[in-house]
């Protein structure tokens, strides 16, 4: 009979699917503020610009307008108005944005990023009768299950090894400015924490998503 093996196969195969899901999941730290003269007022047009190098900057301010677009909210990437291959003067910079018609400016800034590193060390896990630090089989430490001896629980334990869990974690300054007076409406301090095997890239993205949902909230827009 091979059923014990094939169980204990089947729950290694599932602990994969688990951190695969798991991989794809970012947390959130949010506050801002909204100018008093501002409450109430929404935004349906914007340009959307990130103060970052090239990659990054791609990477938020067309996820950002794909979100807004989505939401049915005009929106265009700096990137097509101001082209990384050119430098600007602050005012050239101003005119050409107020100069599109939008309503608003949204300007993303990066802030800081960090490693967060995080050691588990090993552990054994008997799918008959549950998890111990330490085993007979794979250390010698400790005694059987269930009365001493290496039952057939013990002998037929999965061993997961030690590793370190390393997530990135980012953050982010974003403010909304009128169009065409650059007067600050909006403000906002964002910190996002990924999971292991996420790269700041993955960060960037999931920002986006997320820094839409939090204009949604606040009544920035519609």
């Amino acid at each position: 009979m091979h059923t014990k093996p094939f169980f204990v196969a089947s729950l290694i195969a599932i602990a994969a699917l688990s951190l695969s899901a798991c991989a794809a999941q970012t947390s959130t730290r949010a506050t801002s503020t909204i100018d008093p003269a501002y409450q109430g007022v929404m935004f349906s047009a914007l340009v959307v610009e990130v103060e970052s190098g090239l990659q990054e900057r791609d990477i938020i301010e067309r996820r950002a307008v794909a979100s807004l677009n989505n939401s049915g909210i005009t929106a265009q990437p700096s990137l097509d108005i101001l082209p990384a291959t050119r430098e600007y003067a602050q005012a050239t910079r101003k005119r050409k944005i107020a100069a599109t018609g939008m309503q608003a400016l949204l300007v993303i800034t990066p802030a800081d990023k960090r490693m967060l590193e995080e050691y588990i060390p090993p552990s054994y896990y008997n799918p008959y009768r549950g998890r111990r630090a330490h085993s007979n089989v794979f250390g010698g430490y400790g005694g059987g299950y269930g009365g001493g001896g290496f039952g057939v629980g013990v002998g037929y334990g999965i061993y997961e090894p030690g590793m370190i869990y390393r997530e990135p974690q980012a953050d982010y300054i974003a403010s909304i400015y009128t169009l065409p007076n650059f007067d600050r409406a909006w403000t906002s301090e964002f910190s996002v924490t990924g999971t292991n095997g996420m790269d700041y890239n993955d960060i960037a993205g999931r920002f986006a998503d997320v820094l839409i949902t939090r204009l949604k909230q606040d009544g920035m827009i519609p």
